[in-house]
């Protein structure tokens, strides 16, 4: 985040605070430097808010939010597709994206998203599975746990 910031890029000050946060880590000179810095310009009227003092240009409100539903679906339309797969149904057809569509509760088009990006590989499957082999899908996710117990200073 600090080669970032001194590449220009002033939300990544913003970014170190999560971090820290979670881990219940001390927040770099650099950043605690910073901040008050902003703090000053804050109080004195220099910075318009916090927008003007971080300048984030994250991405979207929409594109977050789609990027997260297809996160939260991507298991269960990746194992359906699967299925369906196994069970003879082609992949060529829309009409076994809108099925598992309509499975899962999402649009034929986050659908499509998924197969686009993650699920290359059910194509590969044995149509309707004549082998009769057994497939499986391995899915990790690594939980960012959050520290806890540290000192704090008090009132």
């Amino acid at each position: 985040m600090h080669e970032a910031f001194l590449n220009g890029e002033r939300a990544a000050l913003f970014y170190v605070l999560p971090i820290c946060a979670q881990y219940q880590a001390i927040i770099p000179d650099w950043a605690a430097d910073e901040i008050l810095k902003i703090n000053r310009l804050l109080e004195e009227g220099e910075l318009k808010d916090f927008n003007d003092a971080f300048s984030w240009d994250g991405e979207h409100q929409a594109t977050r939010k789609k990027a997260a539903r297809l996160k939260k679906h991507t298991k269960q339309v990746l194992g359906l597709l699967q299925k369906h797969r196994l069970e003879g149904d082609s992949l060529n057809s829309d009409d076994i994206l809108q099925t598992v569509a309509d499975e899962v509760g999402v649009s034929r088009r986050d659908v499509a998203e998924i197969y686009k990006t993650s699920g290359h590989f059910i194509k590969s499957l044995p149509r309707g599975n004549p082998d009769k082999g057994v497939f499986c899908i391995g899915h990790s996710e690594l939980p960012f746990h959050r520290r806890k117990g540290r000192n704090i200073l008090k009132d």
